[in-house]
């Protein structure tokens, strides 16, 4: 039986922009598409680059102590009336770090061809987990 579980630590970090636009980085997502507010791009240089705190996946959840709804709309209005200094506040999550198997088998041979929550004959159990 094979049973894949995944631990997931987030953390709410604070990240202060200062200078005032371009900011550096892109969003997606929001209520209007289902999402969260996800940070999708960080550009090379540029002031969201420069804090060191940002990465690619992050979710948007609060602006300048104002916390969001879901609304891209609203967080683009907010991101731009910011004009020396942005604060966001972010949900930051370890995803996949690594992993601990009892069985000498490579990951993706374990999982290759399965779907999520289907089992196998193999008897393993896999646990993933997160450290930062």
């Amino acid at each position: 039986m094979d049973t894949v579980e995944q631990l997931v630590s987030f953390h709410h970090i604070q990240v202060h922009l200062c200078g005032g636009a371009p900011w550096g980085f892109t969003l997606k997502g929001g209520l209007e598409h289902g999402e969260p507010l996800i940070i999708t791009k960080i550009e090379d240089g540029g002031k969201a680059a420069q804090c060191k705190k940002l990465k690619v996946g992050d979710e948007l959840i609060n602006i300048n102590g104002s916390t969001l709804y879901g609304s891209r709309q609203e967080a683009l209005i907010l991101i731009k009336g910011s004009y020396r200094m942005l604060k966001l506040t972010i949900r930051s999550g370890c995803a996949v770090c690594s992993y601990d198997s009892h069985l000498d088998v490579g990951f993706d041979s374990l999982l290759q061809g399965r779907k999520d929550g289907e089992r196998g004959d193999k008897g393993v159990r896999v646990v993933f987990r997160c450290s930062q």
